[in-house]
């Protein structure tokens, strides 16, 4: 999505699926009152501050910068 950004270089998969496998997990919780799911993804992303997370988030240097990106993104798609 962002390699017409980048002046055309190409992404490796390959090192983009090793990367995100060393670094990346997923974990299933049961959570009894699914009314209550909204706040458990709150608590967990305050917790873990994840970065590429924007929506609800504080804003930091970083997501400025994505926001942007993605901004510069869809303006590029159409």
């Amino acid at each position: 999505m962002l390699v017409p950004l980048w002046g055309g270089v190409g992404v490796d998969e390959v090192r983009l699926t090793g990367w995100m496998e060393e670094r990346l997990r997923v974990a299933a919780v049961a959570v009894a009152d699914s009314d209550r799911l909204g706040e458990v993804e709150t608590a967990v992303l305050t917790q873990l501050d994840p970065p590429l997370n924007l929506r609800g988030m504080a804003v930091s240097p970083v997501r400025r910068q994505l926001s942007q990106l993605r901004g510069s993104a869809a303006d590029h798609k159409g």
